[in-house]
């Protein structure tokens, strides 16, 4: 009986993040939601509270999705690796558009932004994490 390989450090370090992610938009969504029902909240945001109830609930399904796909990253899935990768690469393209039209864009967010995507992409696609997706 052969052993599965190990799951490279780097993979782990994706998960982690990925799990950080996901927790980070419930709590996000959880934060939506108790503004929705905070008219002083609501009125600060200048939209109505059910637009805020829908951005609360949609934080909160993200956040599962992202739950979902951390869960099978850590497992192996190459289509829960493709994902993260096709999110990670949205991110940049979104930020790289909004510092070329939209004048205000803050620079030092989305230089961090981008950095972040490029180290997860970075992390899942060094020969290792390859050669470990490749075997799972």
């Amino acid at each position: 009986m052969t052993e599965s390989p190990s799951r490279p450090g780097s993979v782990t370090v994706v998960v982690v993040l990925t799990w950080l992610y996901a927790i980070g938009m419930l709590l996000g969504g959880a934060l939506w939601l108790f503004a929705a029902g905070n008219d002083s909240a609501v009125a600060e945001l200048d939209v109505n509270a059910s637009t805020v109830t829908i951005y609360g609930w949609t934080f909160i399904v993200f956040g599962v999705v992202t739950m979902l796909t951390a869960a099978a990253l850590g497992r192996g899935s190459r289509l829960a690796r493709f994902i993260i990768t096709a999110v990670m690469t949205l991110r940049i393209a979104v930020d790289v558009f909004g510092l070329l039209s939209i004048s205000g864009y803050p620079g030092w967010q989305a230089g961090i932004s981008i950095a972040w995507a490029v180290v997860i992409v970075a992390l899942l696609h060094n020969r290792r994490a390859s050669l470990w997706f490749l075997r799972t």
